[in-house]
């Protein structure tokens, strides 16, 4: 493989949502690419938010009487909700309302997705080998 094709794969692989979706794609597919990436990065999230309270609870019963992590990450989880949400809205208003605001309020929901999507990812893995 070219040295070009590399680097173009590696730009792909950790390029921003936006990026990935104009790839080849004008605005309008580009926007409806987004929607559907905001939807599986909202699936994948859930999926890994049921997968950590398993192991939180896992971990509460292993430590009962104390019952500390499961409330502990429903309380992280509605403040990294309130994170997502009042940062979005900066990024919004960065945009002034342009014609892109609507994307850009969906990348940075998909990329927070996808850092939190990580964070309880690496909780439900430290879990699972203790």
């Amino acid at each position: 493989m070219s040295f070009a094709v590399l680097v173009s794969i590696a730009a792909l692989v950790n390029a921003d949502p936006m990026s990935e979706c104009w790839v080849g794609n004008g605005k309008q597919e580009a926007a409806a690419c987004l929607i559907a990436v905001e939807k599986n990065a909202d699936a994948a999230l859930g999926q890994t938010l049921a997968q950590a309270m398993d192991a939180a609870k896992k971990f509460d019963d292993l430590t009962e009487p104390r019952r500390d992590v499961v409330p502990a990450l429903n309380a992280a989880q509605e403040a990294w909700a309130q994170y997502r949400d009042k940062h979005c809205a900066f990024i919004e208003a960065n945009w002034a309302g342009g014609s892109g605001t609507g994307m850009a309020i969906s990348n940075c929901r998909i990329e927070q997705a996808r850092k939190r999507f990580d964070e309880l990812t690496d909780f439900t893995q430290a879990s699972s080998a203790q």
